[in-house]
């Protein structure tokens, strides 16, 4: 059994060191503010195939806001390779198989002060 297995049957939950090193957290992160960027291009909820951002108008914020995005690795070739990313298969096989299908891929997003954090709020 994995340390992370061990831990997560032993106290409910795992740590994973060094499952990301800085660098590529660097990267992700810049990547993901740009998916954030692309949706706030959009003045209304857009969906484009599975990629949809979800906006609202925050009334705290005073404007609308991108609360989520699902898919978003359709758009983003970087973001697409880290969720194929092997380690993934390491970490996740000893709970769930050899055999595993992503069934979400998504980001949520609340600025600082906003009401809104999902459409279940409008």
């Amino acid at each position: 059994m994995t340390d992370h297995a061990r831990d997560l049957c032993e106290h409910g939950f795992a740590i994973v060191r060094g499952f990301l090193d800085a660098a590529t957290m660097a990267e992700v992160s810049a990547e993901i503010e740009r998916v954030r960027a692309e949706g706030e291009k959009h003045h209304a909820t857009h969906r484009d195939h599975n990629l949809l951002y979800e906006i609202v108008r925050d009334s705290v914020v005073g404007r609308p806001i991108v609360v989520q995005a699902h898919w978003f690795s359709w758009i983003s070739p970087l973001l697409e390779r880290q969720r194929r990313h092997p380690r993934y298969l390491e970490v996740l096989e000893p709970f769930l198989g050899h055999s595993i299908k992503q069934v979400a891929n998504q980001v949520h997003w609340k600025p600082p002060g906003a009401k809104y954090t999902s459409y279940r709020f409008h």
